[in-house]
């Protein structure tokens, strides 16, 4: 028996007023994504691509149309179930990491199971799990700043595997690594999509970067092609 889509998008468009003026930014008719694919879209810089992440992040709706999410629609919800969803079920890796330099890299993996109230007790079983996955037990106690930016972008993946979601979503993740760098990283996501049962939906300029999806789409003028 096939698996439901983990994604689906149905008429979906994003539509922005400018001035007296409606510029349309996304067009999809139909996206669907199942369980475990690892979808790659490239697009060129105002193509769409980030405006179709937030959505799929739950941090944006669209205009008009249905995203489908394990079978949730999410147009249809409030702010707050939208929050709640977001938490449980999705994480995001950014190009710059969004690591809070006050906080520790054990500290920052932490945060997400603290606001989804998790007990100290298994937020710590939590938290090492992570640094053991990632490989940086040893430098659980040092801040952002002490950290190279392949170790930074280690822990911001840590931080979004914590909460065991089902989708990460990843924006330019290798984009301010150096090319050793961030190719270590995509080796090591690959290694965690084949390992773990996660969802992957990542968005690049590089097609070099893109390869490593099961899938590759591209996005032009809002239009997935």
């Amino acid at each position: 028996m096939k698996e439901k889509n983990i994604i689906e998008l149905i008429d979906l468009t994003k539509t922005y007023t400018v001035g007296d003026q409606k510029l349309t930014v996304l067009s999809i008719p139909h996206l669907a994504i199942a369980p475990r694919e690892w979808i790659s879209i490239t697009g060129q810089s105002g193509s769409g691509k980030t405006t179709l992440l937030h959505i799929l992040g739950c941090l944006d709706v669209p205009t008009t149309g249905t995203y489908l999410l394990n079978d949730i629609n999410t147009t249809t919800l409030n702010t707050a179930d939208q929050t709640a969803i977001r938490n449980k079920t999705i994480g995001f890796i950014f190009q710059r990491f969004h690591l809070l330099a006050t906080l520790t890299a054990a500290e920052n993996i932490a945060l997400p199971l603290h606001y989804a109230g998790l007990s100290t007790q298994l937020i710590t079983e939590r938290v090492n799990e992570m640094l053991t996955l990632v490989g940086l037990q040893a430098r659980k106690d040092h801040y952002p700043h002490q950290l190279s930016g392949g170790q930074q972008q280690r822990i911001a993946i840590a931080r979004a595997l914590v909460t065991k979601p089902t989708l990460i979503l990843a924006d330019e993740p290798t984009g301010s690594l150096d090319s050793n760098t961030g190719q270590e990283i995509l080796k090591f996501l690959k290694e965690l999509h084949a390992t773990y049962p996660i969802t992957i939906v990542l968005i690049t300029h590089d097609p070099e970067v893109a390869r490593y999806g099961t899938r590759q789409l591209h996005i032009k003028d809002g239009s997935l092609i």
